[in-house]
């Protein structure tokens, strides 16, 4: 994240806080987490943990980070972040499956 006043220079803030939450369920991945910059500019590292999916049916989930920061003389700025997760690992459910014996599991057929 960059930090800049009305005018476009860059300013440091006295602090800061953010969230991550799952837009589509609605949890809360990361409560509130305070920071201080020390310049200009701030880097959040997000977790593998973080970016797990939570529902494994789901083809992707939504996150959201919420940033808060506070600058001298009471000023405060709120902005919102959101990405999108590919669940990788999501694999469609097969129509058929054969057992030993050729016994169907889960099929809509049977096999004489």
């Amino acid at each position: 994240m960059t930090f800049a006043d009305e005018h476009g220079a860059g300013v440091t803030p006295t602090s800061g806080k953010y969230r991550i939450d799952d837009i589509i369920s609605g949890d809360i991945i990361t409560g509130w987490t305070a920071f201080t910059p020390s310049t200009s500019s701030y880097d959040i590292s997000i977790t593998s943990l973080e970016n797990g999916i939570i529902d494994e049916t789901n083809d992707s989930e939504v996150r959201a980070i919420t940033v808060i920061v506070y600058y001298s003389g009471g000023k405060q700025c709120t902005s919102e972040y959101r990405y999108e997760i590919t669940n990788l690992l999501e694999v469609p459910p097969a129509l058929y499956v054969i057992g030993i014996g050729g016994a169907v599991v889960g099929g809509h057929a049977t096999f004489a």
